[in-house]
């Protein structure tokens, strides 16, 4: 999730600096480029003909960019989610890298194995239906906890697929 968690900084720091750019960002360009990424890369994972992480981590920057895009005019100048949720994505997406991805070659094989009959019969485990929630929830500014919600599952889901495909890899 590195393009993500660098767009998230980069989010961080305009907004705590009061940079004139943000003004450019909140453009009908930006929400259309940034819903077209997104679709096309959920579109990409659902085909399986690109990695799957890189499709998470570009989904997830995409989304970034088109919840700034959508949300900042609806809300006051110095709204602070604007720099808190970011922030908050950093944290997360790094702690799903650091203590789950990382401490995959550790998972016994009858937790790993337990772990893919669940993905196979889950339908909550599916990038097709959780994603698709995700792009709706950005379009509902009333609900402002639902974008950070559904991204956590996402990232949660992200670290589930990865730790799956490592331990695959190892095997």
């Amino acid at each position: 999730m590195l393009i993500f968690i660098a767009l998230s900084l980069v989010l961080c720091f305009l907004v705590q600096a009061g940079s004139p750019w943000l003004a450019d960002l909140i453009t009908p360009v930006f929400y259309e480029f940034g819903m077209g990424v997104a679709v096309v890369a959920l579109i990409a994972l659902l085909s399986k003909k690109v990695p799957p992480q890189f499709c998470y981590d570009i989904f997830s920057a995409a989304t970034l960019l088109v919840w700034f895009v959508a949300w900042k005019p609806e809300f006051k100048e110095d709204s602070p989610m604007f720099f808190a949720y970011p922030l908050y994505f950093v944290f997360i997406a790094s702690f799903m890298a650091l203590y789950l991805i990382a401490q995959a070659d550790k998972i016994d094989i009858v937790t790993l194995q337990q772990m893919r009959r669940y993905q196979a019969s889950s339908v909550v485990l599916q990038p097709w239906l959780l994603m698709p929630v995700v792009l709706v929830s950005l379009h509902w500014t009333e609900q402002y906890l639902l974008y950070p919600t559904t991204m956590t599952l996402l990232f949660a889901l992200a670290a589930f697929d990865q730790c799956l495909d490592k331990s695959k890899k190892q095997a």
